[in-house]
Parts: C-alpha cells; sequence; structure tokens
C-alpha cells in the first residue's frame, strides 16, 4: 500500500490565487497533515470521531463564515483542503454550515441566545435534514402546527452525523390546506431538533459505498414534537427552492479536493518511480483543474451568473475529479484496491461528487457531458 502522503506536501493543483497565507488556510493545512490526513481510513471505515469536529470547532474552522470576516475565497480553500485530507469529516463539518446560518439569522429569539453562539464557535455540532425538500412531488416531511409549536410526521432518508451531533435541522412542508400553490406546498418550515432518541422518532444507519464514516442515517418521524423556540424559519417554499436552485448550480469547492488529493498522489508516485509519463498526466489534469477552478469561482462571484454556465462548469468539475482519481488508480496499480489504501477513497469520494446536493437540472448537465464524450470519438473517426 502506498503511504499516504500528509496533503498537501505536494500539490500540483495549489491553492487560489491570495488565499495561501491566511490563518485559516494555514490551519487547515496542518489539521489535514497532523489529524485530518493520517486517519482518513480509520474515519472512512469506522466514522469520524467526534474529537475530530471539536478540534475544527476550537481552530475556527466549524461553520467558517458564520459570524467571522472569512472570505468567501478563503472559505472555499478551506474546504478544498479538509475534503482533500478526509472527505468524511468534511461533509460532516460542511453540513454543520447551514443550521449554524440559519439560527444566526432566525427571528426566533430565544433560539438565537440558545444555541446561535454555540454553532457559531463550533462547541455545538449541527446536522441537517432537508435535501428531500428539493424533489418534486408529494412532501417526504410534513409540519403540523401545535400552539407555539410544531409536529412533524414523514421520513428523512438522509442524516449525517446522528450520534455525534448535538442538534439536527429539519425542513418539512407545512400541513396547511390553505397554503397550497401551484407544484406544491406554499410554505417550508426549518426546525431544530436535539440529535437524541426521543418519542416518535427512529433512526437506522446506512451502508453507503462512499463517505461511509459520515454517521449517515435514515430517520423516520412519527408525530414528533417541536417545542415553542426551536423554529429556525418560516419561508415561502417556491422562494427557497429558487434560491437553492441558484447555490447548486456551481461546482462545489470540495469536489477539487479528491482531485487535488489523488494528483499530488500521482506526482509523488510519478517523482518516485521517474516516470515522465505519469508526471506529465498530473501537470496536465492540474492545469485543467486550476482553469476550471479559477472560472467556477468567478462566477459565483458574479452578481447575475449564467446558470447554463455554471451547470456545465459543475458537470466538468465532477469529470474531471473522475479523470483524476482513475488515472491514480491506474498508476498505482492493484495496492489501489486494497480497503484502507486512499486512492480507492478518494475515488469513491469522487463519485460522490456525483450526487451531492444533485438536482434534475444538475444531472441533466452530467448526462450532457458524458453523451457528448461518447460523441466525440465517432466524429474524430470520420
Amino acid at each position: 500500500m502506498a503511504a499516504p502522503l500528509a496533503f498537501p506536501a505536494t500539490d500540483p493543483v495549489g491553492p487560489s490565487p491570495g488565499v495561501a497565507g491566511d490563518p485559516a488556510v494555514r490551519t487547515a493545512r496542518r489539521l489535514a497533515a497532523q489529524l485530518l490526513g493520517p486517519t482518513a481510513a480509520a474515519s472512512d471505515a469506522g466514522g469520524v470521531p467526534l474529537s475530530h469536529l471539536r478540534a475544527l470547532g476550537e481552530a475556527g474552522l466549524l461553520g467558517l463564515g458564520v459570524g467571522d470576516d472569512a472570505s468567501p475565497a478563503v472559505a472555499r480553500e478551506v474546504a478544498e483542503v479538509l475534503a482533500a485530507a478526509c472527505g468524511s469529516t468534511w461533509f460532516c463539518a460542511t453540513q454543520h454550515t447551514t443550521p449554524a446560518a440559519m439560527v444566526a439569522a432566525s427571528d426566533d429569539a430565544a433560539l438565537r441566545a440558545e444555541l446561535g453562539a454555540p454553532l457559531a464557535a463550533g462547541r455545538l455540532l449541527a446536522g441537517v435534514g432537508f435535501a428531500h425538500v428539493r424533489r418534486p412531488g408529494p412532501p417526504a416531511v410534513t409540519a403540523r402546527r401545535s400552539g407555539d409549536g410544531w409536529v412533524l410526521d414523514g421520513r428523512l432518508d438522509w442524516v449525517t452525523s446522528w450520534g455525534i451531533a448535538d442538534v439536527l435541522l429539519v425542513g418539512a412542508a407545512v400541513d396547511d390546506p390553505g397554503a397550497e400553490v401551484a407544484g406544491g406546498r406554499g410554505q417550508l418550515v426549518f426546525v431544530v431538533l436535539d440529535a437524541v432518541d426521543q418519542p416518535g422518532l427512529s433512526a437506522a444507519p446506512l451502508g453507503l459505498a462512499a463517505m461511509g464514516g459520515t454517521h449517515t442515517h435514515r430517520v423516520d418521524l412519527d408525530a414528533v414534537a417541536v417545542p415553542p423556540g426551536r423554529t429556525a424559519a418560516v419561508v415561502d417554499a417556491a422562494a427557497w427552492r429558487a434560491q437553492d436552485a441558484a447555490r447548486t448550480v456551481h461546482a462545489t469547492p470540495a469536489s477539487f479536493g479528491p482531485t487535488r488529493a489523488a494528483l499530488a498522489q500521482l506526482a509523488a508516485l510519478a517523482a518516485a518511480r521517474g516516470a515522465d509519463d505519469q508526471a506529465e498526466l498530473a501537470q496536465a489534469l492540474a492545469g485543467n483543474a486550476r482553469a476550471l477552478r479559477a472560472r467556477a469561482y468567478a462566477l459565483r462571484e458574479e452578481a447575475d451568473p449564467d446558470p447554463a454556465e455554471a451547470l456545465a462548469l459543475r458537470a466538468q468539475v465532477v469529470d474531471l475529479g473522475l479523470r483524476a482519481t482513475a488515472a491514480l488508480v491506474v498508476a498505482q496499480g492493484g495496492s489501489a484496491m486494497l480497503t484502507d489504501d486512499p486512492a480507492q477513497r478518494w475515488a469513491r469520494e469522487a463519485l460522490f461528487s456525483l450526487v451531492q446536493a444533485q438536482t434534475r437540472t444538475s444531472a441533466a448537465a452530467v448526462v450532457a457531458l458524458l453523451a457528448d464524450q461518447v460523441a466525440a470519438p465517432a466524429v474524430r473517426g470520420r
């Protein structure tokens, strides 16, 4: 088995311009090299230890950008570095950000007073359960009013960090016949539950081929009571879905994590073996990654980005991750199939990028890219 790199010891992709010297980035690199990378195989196989998330919280990296002055560019680089070192730890950490931000912005003063500061500082860990609200059709989870609180019913298919999170942000369709609109229910409510066994709640672990260390469970809700003071937001469903769609068209910064890690390993292998072809491939793919990243991140900063271009870039970034990790597997050979070898873990984490925050629109963009690649050889062969 190839020895895991203390990423980023070698890194042909490198950070985006202007962020390498930021204290948060330097801290992320240190934790990646000293803690997350060396234990990534164990975290993938047995679950991310809560101590990893506590270490990120103490370092100011859990909920980065919530209640601090971290720039989007710095937050993106931190995500890349953490995802390169240990995808499961990164995913548990990134799930925390939305609950922390939503609680900090909540109109519920009691909720802000109870949880705002601990979540922003990373002293409490949050998980999420709202991917289902992106899907068309009947709502998977509904909430009906009960005094100043709510009662939840339904199933959360994907809940990350169950068993290590302190609280869980759940999204549900408001069960209000008067709020029906074309295409779905009129309102969504986001509530905060204590992430513990409680009446009406049952959780079952899911066996995942990738990101298996993220403590992901299916959670069933049967008349689960949400007390007053735990409502993070009540929003218009159509407006929320439009905002969510505008976010999910973009390439995810963490998608570059497995790419950078795999190309770092490929470059190191090539140097050790004197394999010029592998070294050239690593550099060529790294150049592609830098170019795609620069355009994808520039598009994120535009006031009115072209969603079609953003989707195409997202598909290309995911495809690059698959090619970069496949290149490492080929170069490394049979040892890449060992379950504790990082090459196969990075390949599986690159596959995860195909489905993370996926919508029908983003899936169609990936399919279109794959279709173009199938057609291209036939054109060249004429």
